[in-house]
């Protein structure tokens, strides 16, 4: 059990409001064996909202400490959580009298901690088992599986969240890069790893996909021609240029 706990990624508590920090202590015959894991939220900042389309923004920092070491480092996310009504076609009996849906997507600015096992993609408030291939987390009320391993994709609910991503991801990523644009435009590159280039294995993903690649496409939000949505979906190499 102790195991299991020490493995507890840090991004398990980018969701869960009301816990800031879990604390995993061994104690042992010989005091000098004893040891100490942890994970927290170590800041939380820069709380900005968007009346117009119903939404906030925030940074959070999350760091990890091992066996009374010093801390193994800390990741920054940028966070967006954004509130959609829910369309009368998409609501399901055990949601009936939900009327809107919240997406939190987590976009992280650093490396991700290491800690415990890799980190999924999506995330029902604890994580799921499922991988997206997207370099961001994606967070909702979706229905879930028996076994919490994957969200139900073929669930009406579910469509209608994942239908709203791509809105939420494209507010997203504008408010990152017309927040960086007085910066360098060779900063602006990083902003550009967010976006999905690889496939999914789940084809229902897939579709997110190529609706973000289409709402990036309407945007006006490209510091140079090298940097055109085509060239970053087709030719991801060229990224990082």
């Amino acid at each position: 059990m102790k195991q299991q706990l020490s493995n507890v990624h840090p991004e398990v508590l980018l969701f869960l409001s009301k816990i800031r920090r879990l604390s995993v202590r061994e104690h042992n015959n010989d005091p000098k064996l004893n040891t100490v894991s942890s994970i927290a939220i170590t800041s939380e900042t820069e709380l900005v909202v968007r009346k117009n389309i119903d939404a906030v923004s925030y940074t959070i920092h999350l760091s990890a400490d091992e066996n009374g070491k010093e801390s193994e480092g800390e990741c920054r996310y940028f966070m967006w959580k954004q509130k959609f009504p829910v369309r009368q076609e998409n609501k399901v009996e055990r949601r009936m009298e939900v009327e809107e849906s919240v997406i939190i997507l987590a976009f992280p600015f650093d490396e991700r901690l290491h800690r415990g096992m890799s980190s999924p993609g999506i995330y029902a408030f604890l994580p799921t088992e499922m991988v997206t291939n997207f370099p961001f987390i994606i967070q909702a009320d979706f229905l879930l599986a028996s076994s919490r391993e994957t969200i139900l994709l073929d669930n009406k609910w579910n469509q209608g969240i994942l239908d709203c991503v791509p809105s939420a991801f494209t507010n997203a990523f504008v408010s990152l890069v017309k927040n960086s644009e007085n910066a360098p435009i060779s900063s602006l590159a990083s902003m550009f790893r967010f976006i999905p280039i690889d496939s999914s294995s789940y084809q229902t993903l897939n579709v997110v996909r190529e609706s973000i690649k289409s709402k990036l496409l309407e945007e006006s939000i490209l510091p140079s021609e090298s940097y055109t949505p085509q060239k970053i979906f087709h030719k991801p190499h060229e990224v990082g240029r």
